[in-house]
């Protein structure tokens, strides 16, 4: 029932589902369980001080939920299961730590939303200790999610959280990261995936912070679709080097999307635009320049770009952003305040003739057709 989970409180603890009371508080090499004979009815456990188990597995009462309750630090060092329905963890505001050395080590939170910190992984990891994290649900937090080390496979399930940090730097081995098709959405103001970590994949994201700066350090990595949704005016920036495959937002309002000096942003496919009364920033965050290479795109319009320094010598394709956008200046060749202009269809119908930039006499605009277009 309702007690206190510390290392020293044993009034709510047994060696066996639904005995009897007066067990030692789980170390890190005791499995501890929740199950539906811990309680009949809706209970809470206060977390207090630093707790630890091995696997940890969390059913609900018969009737109700158990709710977890502090905000100190949890640390589990094997396999993670919360069930569908009748856990609450929403009010543990905590720190969660998955500090399994298990070789294959499975997380699955079935969605159960999560109000703590989850960080995978810590320095004090060897190579030979390269764990194999396993997702094996969506996961949801109102906190920050962190992976140190090893190899983390999401397996296509979604993740939900504030700030995505993958933090390879002092850590061995390196963090590898394999996220399938997942789709990573991001409520606060930071992704950040440090240079030594390894992406099997491009991954998803979709960001929903609407009130302040999302920076993104991407550390020559990438996104296979990049969605900027919310309903705000806040600032998307970026550090460094990026690529992105997909472009794209859903927001109708005005908003900023900035780049530190020396960025090198590369859009595959380039959907981003703005209407009359809801342009959509692109420029620096204060001096110095940055490169955009767009290599396909929508026609869009009402964009603001300034002190872009892409060059179509660089090489760079045009960027057509549109008639009505505009410009602070500093601009590279590359950038042209035009629509995009609409393609046009050539037929070959000069038999044998030479191919080069100035004859036109082997060209029509119609199959057949007369030549010289």
């Amino acid at each position: 029932g309702a007690g206190t989970w510390n290392t020293t409180n044993t009034a709510n603890w047994s060696d066996t589902s639904g005995g009897a009371a007066g067990a030692s508080a789980p170390t890190l090499v005791d499995d501890v369980y929740f199950d539906s004979a811990s309680n009949a009815t809706g209970y809470t456990v206060t977390v207090s001080g630093t707790i630890v188990s091995r696997s940890l597995s969390i059913n609900g009462p018969l009737t109700g939920s158990v709710t977890f309750s502090g905000g100190s630090t949890w640390q589990i060092y094997g396999n993670i299961f919360f069930a569908t329905s009748g856990v609450v963890l929403s009010t543990f505001t905590g720190a969660f730590q998955a500090l399994s050395k298990i070789p294959t080590t499975t997380i699955n939170t079935n969605g159960v939303v999560i109000g703590a910190s989850f960080t995978v992984g810590n320095a004090g990891y060897s190579p030979t200790e390269a764990v194999v994290w396993n997702m094996q649900s969506a996961y949801s937090s109102t906190g920050n999610f962190t992976v140190n080390t090893g190899t983390f496979n999401t397996n296509g399930y979604s993740i939900t959280c504030t700030n995505f940090t993958l933090n390879a730097s002092g850590y061995s081995p390196a963090v590898r990261f394999s996220p399938g098709n997942t789709t990573l959405t991001l409520t606060g103001t930071a992704i950040t995936i440090d240079t030594q970590a390894f992406l099997s994949d491009l991954f998803n994201l979709t960001l929903t912070n609407s009130v302040s700066t999302v920076n993104v350090i991407a550390n020559s990595k990438g996104f296979k679709t990049f969605t900027i949704a919310g309903t705000g005016t806040n600032t998307v920036t970026f550090t460094g080097a990026c690529f992105i495959e997909t472009f794209q937002h859903t927001r109708t309002s005005a908003y900023t999307i900035s780049f530190n000096t020396g960025a090198n942003l590369t859009v595959q496919n380039w959907k981003i635009s703005g209407a009359l009364g809801a342009v959509v920033a692109v420029q620096l965050v204060s001096t110095g320049s940055y490169s955009l290479n767009v290599i396909k795109q929508d026609a869009v319009d009402y964009l603001r770009i300034s002190s872009c320094a892409s060059d179509l010598t660089t090489p760079a394709p045009p960027f057509y952003a549109g008639a009505n956008s505009t410009t602070l200046g500093g601009n590279g060749s590359a950038i042209i305040l035009a629509a995009l202009p609409t393609p046009t269809t050539y037929y070959w119908v000069g038999g044998s003739a030479t191919w080069n930039a100035t004859n036109t006499l082997p060209w029509s605009l119609s199959s057949g057709g007369a030549g010289g277009a």
